[in-house]
Parts: structure tokens; C-alpha cells; sequence
């Protein structure tokens, strides 16, 4: 069987095509772009790639493993929580800071302690009794 290539921008089907016996072979966008002459369509885009693969000294990406592609969504989904995570502790410190300073908030420094929320304490059921409680927590 005669060995084909497939160029592409995009890692979809990647595994697909090299399990039906292409070299698939993944061309950066940025490669890609000097070579788009019109407006971004499927068409145009197809032409821009096809051109690229006959350049010599093109610049191709290895493609993933499957095992790389799971390492690799680990990664995103940590650092999105941990986004999320520091997102909602500035929250939490923007809030407790409308009632005083907030100048107790420090790297380090556990915030449900600091305002009053340890394990065995009850959380208020209003707004009005958790302001209190961080009211109270708070040094003068």
C-alpha cells in the first residue's frame, strides 16, 4: 500500500486516519496563516494547508498520544479549579473586607478561621448573623 499524508491545523480524528494507514501530519495555525489568500472558510482553509505541506522547511507538530492527550486534560481541569479557587477566596475576601479592612487575610492563613467558620461551628442561617460572626472575628 502506497503511504499517504494528511495535513492538518487540527488534532481531530488524528488516530482514526493513522489507524487506516495515513502519516498524519499537524501544521500549527500560525504555519497555516500566511497561506490563507481570502476570507476563512473550510475551503480556503483546506487550499492554505495543502500549500504549506508542499513547503520544504515546513514546521510539523508531533501528534499526541492518547496517554499525552489525558495527561494534558488533567492539567487544564487543575488549573481551572485552582482559578476557580482563587476566584472565589478573593470573593469571600472582597465581601469580609465591605465590613472591616480585611487586612487579616493573608497567604497562609486559613479564611474560614479567620472568620469564625472552624469545624463543629454552625453557619448562620441569614446574611445578617454571618456578617456578625465575621464582624466579631475580625482583630481591632
Amino acid at each position: 500500500m502506497k503511504l499517504s499524508y494528511v495535513g492538518a491545523d487540527l488534532a481531530k480524528n488524528v488516530l482514526q486516519l493513522q489507524g487506516r494507514g495515513y502519516e498524519v501530519r499537524l501544521i500549527a495555525p500560525q504555519f497555516v496563516k500566511p497561506f490563507v489568500k481570502s476570507n476563512k472558510n473550510d475551503r480556503n482553509d483546506a487550499e492554505a494547508i495543502c500549500e504549506a505541506m508542499t513547503r520544504p522547511h515546513m514546521r510539523f507538530v508531533p501528534v499526541k498520544t492518547v496517554e499525552q492527550q489525558d495527561i494534558q486534560a488533567i492539567h487544564q481541569v487543575h488549573r481551572t479549579v485552582m482559578s476557580q479557587r482563587n476566584a472565589k477566596a478573593n470573593q469571600i475576601r472582597g465581601l469580609v473586607a465591605t465590613v472591616g479592612d480585611g487586612s487579616h487575610f493573608r497567604k497562609g492563613r486559613p479564611m474560614a478561621a479567620a472568620i469564625g467558620l472552624t469545624p463543629g461551628s454552625t453557619v448562620p442561617a441569614t446574611n445578617d448573623g454571618c456578617w456578625a460572626s465575621a464582624s466579631a472575628a475580625m482583630p481591632t
